[in-house]
């Protein structure tokens, strides 16, 4: 399960925006987790053409954690949320300050997105020299164990200038390397931006500003949070009415789904018959054996050949028998690569 965590500093709006990714009333704000369902028109149609019993679309799961705040000692048990996500996702007030408190006098987003990455950039540091002072004794020539702290001992003054893990120029051998460290600026950052409903018709120039500003493997999501609530409370159409007198086609939620898509290099295949219709969340690149253990280890370990039809050749022929006539549901092997909207049904044995 990949997991956005998402965090703050006291008073930038974080409850009210995870109230609207998960549609949750205030009543309910001590549940702190849960699963966005990702919205897909071929799920919708895939399960009208065969009728499952089940249907099971994609998901995205998020968890609000607690406040970052630098008035005191960041808990650690936030620190250890934020390794255990697979992004890490800041909400950063952009509200006039005469609205509500704040922890400082005035807002400035830029400043407060920079102090909580250098407070990142400090826990991994932190990381990287205690793995060097532990792991330098007893090494064996051209192992593993030597790369690593090689290659951290090459990273470490750079992060002590103050730059991020992912702005670092590393090769895929060396990120690979350290990938089960899980240091904090090297895992993807979502930034939501709360801004005023004035702003809003500028969303997108802000939203480029910050990117910039930001740089590599990030996203950058500017909404007004108390708008957005506002809305939630009206019929479907009214509230889509009054967002596109701003310029804006997606709600925040939409934009929030296909934002953690990017981030996390997503892609979704299908899984159909009659008992159910599964959308099924796999990343870019991967092959059909990878598919396979998507979902589950034993079809991924007897596989065999994976039957394979695109989504679109797939409504194009109107039934499964058709696209046999036509040609267009393949067997595969182990190393087809898998592709947005493919439909697999993988032949295995154990």
């Amino acid at each position: 399960m990949n997991l956005v965590g998402i965090t703050a500093f006291p008073f930038s709006g974080k409850s009210t925006v995870i109230n609207l990714l998960l549609k949750r009333d205030n009543n309910l704000k001590s549940e702190n987790e849960g699963r966005i369902t990702v919205p897909d028109e071929r799920i919708e149609i895939l399960s009208q053409i065969f009728e499952p019993l089940k249907k099971t679309p994609a998901f995205i799961s998020i968890k609000e954690l607690s406040a970052f705040d630098m008035r005191k000692k960041v808990e650690s048990s936030l620190i250890n949320d934020l390794k255990n996500s697979d992004v890490i996702a800041f909400v950063a007030r952009s509200f006039d300050v005469s609205l509500y408190p704040y922890i400082y006098p005035d807002v400035d987003p830029k400043r407060d997105i920079r102090k909580f990455l250098d407070e990142l950039i400090i826990e991994d540091i932190a990381i990287a020299e205690k793995r060097i002072r532990t792991g330098t004794k007893g090494l064996k020539k051209s192992s593993q164990e030597e790369r690593e702290i090689e290659i951290l001992k090459k990273v470490l003054p750079i992060l002590e200038e103050g730059k991020l893990f992912r702005d670092i120029d590393l090769s895929n051998e060396e990120l690979i390397c350290l990938k089960h460290y899980a240091f904090l600026t090297l895992k993807p950052f979502l930034l939501l931006l709360n801004i005023s409903e004035a702003d809003l018709s500028n969303t997108l120039q802000i939203e480029d500003d910050f990117t910039n500003y930001l740089g590599n493997n990030t996203k950058v999501l500017a909404l007004s949070a108390k708008l957005e609530e506002e809305l939630s409370l009206l019929e479907a159409d009214e509230a889509r009415e009054i967002l596109s007198s701003y310029g804006l086609e997606n709600f925040g939620l939409e934009r929030f789904i296909r934002a953690c898509y990017d981030l996390l290099g997503y892609m979704t295949f299908f899984t159909v018959g009659k008992d159910e219709v599964r959308a099924w969340q796999i990343r870019k690149g991967s092959n059909a054996l990878e598919a396979a253990g998507r979902i589950h280890s034993d079809i991924a370990r007897g596989f065999i050949r994976a039957e394979v039809i695109s989504y679109q050749d797939f409504i194009d022929s109107g039934s499964m028998n058709e696209a046999k006539k036509r040609g267009l549901l393949r067997l595969e092997g182990k190393e087809y690569m898998v592709k947005d909207g493919d439909i697999l049904h993988v032949r295995f044995n154990i």
